[in-house]
């Protein structure tokens, strides 16, 4: 059973439904939103996780946020199993390394407050907006002459921010915050390691993510990949983030992947659903969202 308790200083204590506990800002209105109300996140990602995911596996979580997959994660493959937690954002994982306290994983956590990437060492300037922060990203070219609101958090003062000339609330508007941050390369803190789930959830960034994961994905012989995607970002990416793109596929096909998209919903019984494997045209036409990559000869949909 779900419930809430307040912990102070703007923050909830959230019980899942699936009997975990993950700690969020009060002020979030979008990861939070779900975890504290309704007891779950994205119910068909949630329900993927568990069916993919056994106990003693090791599961990679990039772009952590507050901690709600780390935390089913770390539940599932229990003490016996691996979880490598990844936040580049540092308001926010700040408060993910309290969900890996309150939720006694610290055991089989490892966290780092980077951004994964195609190498390590890299410094990167990130946008974000506290309300909405699970859409922290990497700041855009249209985005560098932007300067930061003065206050971060939505109040009377911040109203100027955020409504039109005639008073309406546009809600597509944001309070800006940047912070820098130094890249890591997920090949360069997982050797010797295998995966047996990699979940990438980093605004576009996953193709990046993914490649710089090639070692450990080709010796990861039971890997499964879930990252999110957008053919729309694709379309208005840059040349750098097509090609990424590109190595990405040839990276999955390399390795025998199939890649289909999880379809946001869930059946009456619970059950997920997602397309017939893809092409990588029909890849960059899909709809944003969560895409689930498994070897042939190991898709349980195949």
């Amino acid at each position: 059973m779900q419930g809430a308790t307040y912990l102070g200083n703007g923050l909830i204590l959230a019980r899942t439904n699936w009997d975990g506990h993950v700690v969020v800002p009060g002020y979030n209105v979008d990861v939070a939103v779900g975890i504290v109300r309704d007891g779950i996140h994205e119910p068909w990602t949630t329900r993927l996780v568990q069916e993919l995911l056994r106990p003693g596996e090791t599961y990679v979580n990039v772009g952590a946020n507050f901690g709600y997959f780390t935390c089913l994660g770390a539940r599932i493959v229990g003490s016996g199993g691996k979880v490598v937690s990844v936040e580049a954002n540092p308001h926010v994982f700040s408060i993910l390394m309290k969900t890996i306290l309150w939720a006694g994983i610290v055991d089989r956590v490892t966290a780092y407050n980077r951004a994964a990437y195609l190498h390590s060492g890299a410094e990167f300037d990130f946008t974000f907006d506290y309300q909405y922060i699970g859409g922290g990203h990497i700041r855009h070219d249209v985005e560098a002459s932007a300067v930061q609101t003065g206050t971060p958090f939505w109040s009377p003062e911040a109203l100027p921010h955020l409504l039109e000339a005639d008073g309406r609330w546009n809600p597509a508007r944001g309070l800006l915050n940047f912070f820098k941050v130094q890249s890591l390369a997920l090949d360069d803190i997982t050797a010797g390691m295998t995966a047996d789930l990699i979940h990438c959830d980093v605004e576009q960034a996953e193709p990046f993510v993914l490649v710089g994961a090639r070692n450990l994905i080709s010796r990861s012989p039971r890997c499964k990949i879930i990252f999110e995607w957008s053919g729309y970002a694709y379309d208005h990416g840059n040349e750098d983030y097509k090609a990424a793109v590109r190595d990405m596929w040839d990276l999955l096909v390399k390795e025998n992947f199939v890649v289909r998209y999880l379809k946001p919903m869930l059946h009456d019984n619970g059950a997920i659903e997602v397309s017939a494997p893809l092409t990588f045209e029909e890849l960059l036409t899909s709809p944003h969202g969560d895409y689930v990559a498994v070897r042939k000869g190991q898709d349980p949909w195949g």
